[in-house]
């Protein structure tokens, strides 16, 4: 599901937060429909979904895409450089060195 959802959004720009459009990607991953439906509309759901916004709330993040290095019980924000990979992990080895 997650492969269908990134394909969407970056291939086809298609808004993972539609509910229709989730239900597509639902379906092209062999998801029965009225279950996704059925799961897609309850509260455990909405509670976990909540719980997940509160975590992300607490992060030290700006905007999406981004990305988190976890170290030592702390969370880093980590610039992401599309073009060079290498800046990225040098920022990533600073944040394990100076830790």
């Amino acid at each position: 599901m997650l492969e269908a959802i990134q394909k969407g959004y970056y291939l086809l720009a298609k808004n993972p937060s539609n509910a229709d459009n989730l239900l597509s990607f639902a379906q092209q991953v062999g998801i029965d429909t009225n279950e996704f439906l059925q799961l897609f509309g309850s509260d455990l759901l909405n509670q976990e979904f909540q719980q997940e916004l509160q975590f992300v709330l607490q992060l030290p993040v700006h905007g999406f895409p981004s990305l988190v290095l976890y170290y030592q019980n702390q969370y880093y924000a980590i610039a992401i450089n599309y073009t060079n990979a290498d800046d990225v992990i040098t920022r990533i080895r600073d944040v394990l060195t100076q830790s």
